[in-house]
């Protein structure tokens, strides 16, 4: 790591994790600053009482209701906040002399996202013009590569076009100014893009150097390891009769004498309906400490699904059994299950339902 800061980013209740519960354990283990997107859920993290700072990202529109905790955070000079637009300025002024404080601001430019932010002239211009400006703090430039997990050539011209943009102002640049730009991709990729902080997200729960190719990622993060495990039980084992049909629609006939297994979770717990016909589950209690597969049938349902045990022979009701697998190799990993449903790992995450039961193995007490 070095001198670079490392931000985490715990935005979207920690990609549905369970934010206060992450965002505790980062901060006992490190972390410089947390990142979230909005308001609220900093005024949530603000509520832990943690001492880093915390960087909302969404543009700085209103701060006109607040809870205590936000303020004071403020006051701290705790509390970051992105500025994507010229007018934002204004709203942060007046919340600061609000507050009667400086509030810490990080300009970010669009680079190549568009999707909002600051364009390359407004930057070089609120370069020119922040320091002078009450009630403000510069504190950060950044922005966020499009594609660091498959196209590194734009990358590069992401990161010349901020370059090129702050050059003429690096002399004026307050000393201690964080410029960030890597998130977890392109910083497994090198550490040119690491700058003065980097901004981890999937990375800090295992997940980012094993989708890239194994050359393209930093000596030392092969073998970062996957912490998210979903387990249920099987609440029913049931012989059925060749010919069959399974679930609504009946998309699944059965081609033989079966042994069906019922397993209590479903599309409303976060399992993707897509899945239906396409994935495995994985069974741990074999007696000779085999984890064997076993197919999903039919549709997945809002509550439960069906997996076929015909060849697994030794399955009971109790039985334990992985939807999601922190096995990196296993055939329902969360990165295999992302491609099946012809989607990504950032939203199979975020899509885990706050009913589910949630255990932080190996943390430390909140």
């Amino acid at each position: 790591r070095g001198a670079t800061r490392v931000c985490a980013v715990v935005k979207a209740g920690a990609y549905g994790l369970g934010a206060t519960q992450i965002a505790r354990q980062l901060v006992a283990k490190g972390a410089d600053m947390l990142a979230v997107y909005s308001v609220d859920q900093a005024e949530e993290l603000f509520g832990l009482g943690i001492s880093v700072p915390v960087l909302t990202l969404m543009p700085t529109r209103s701060l006109s209701t607040l809870l205590d905790v936000a303020r004071q955070a403020a006051n701290r000079g705790q509390w970051h906040l992105s500025i994507h637009d010229p007018a934002e300025i204004t709203v942060v002024q007046k919340a600061a002399q609000r507050f009667g404080c400086r509030l810490p601001v990080h300009l970010y430019v669009d680079t190549g996202m568009s999707r909002g932010g600051l364009s390359a002239g407004q930057l070089a211009k609120l370069l020119q013009e922040l320091p002078d400006q009450p009630g403000l703090k510069l504190a950060g430039v950044y922005t966020h590569f499009a594609s660091a997990d498959a196209d590194e050539g734009f990358v590069a011209e992401q990161l010349h076009r901020l370059d090129f943009a702050m050059a003429e102002h690096l002399a004026q640049l307050p000393k201690d100014l964080l410029v960030h730009v890597a998130s977890t991709f392109s910083a497994c990729r090198h550490s040119r893009y690491h700058r003065d902080m980097v901004r981890l997200g999937l990375g800090l729960f295992g997940y980012g150097p094993s989708m890239l190719a194994k050359s393209e990622v930093l000596p030392g993060l092969h073998h970062l390891a996957p912490t998210v495990r979903w387990t249920t039980r099987l609440v029913q084992v049931r012989r059925f009769s060749k010919n069959a049909t399974v679930g609504y629609g009946r998309t699944h006939t059965l081609a033989r004498e079966s042994t069906l297994g019922l397993l209590p979770a479903g599309y409303g717990d976060g399992y993707p309906f897509v899945l239906g016909n396409r994935s495995v589950v994985q069974l741990s209690n074999n007696p000779d400490g085999r984890a064997i597969t076993a197919p999903v049938i039919g549709h997945v349902n809002m509550d439960q699904l069906v997996v076929d045990l015909t060849d697994v022979g030794y399955a009971r009701p109790g039985d334990p059994v992985d939807l999601i697998s922190d096995d990196p190799t296993s055939p329902c990993s969360l990165e295999r299950l992302a491609e099946l449903a012809d989607t990504n790992c950032y939203e199979l995450l975020c899509r885990l339902s706050p009913r589910l039961p949630r255990q932080y193995v190996g943390s430390d007490p909140p």
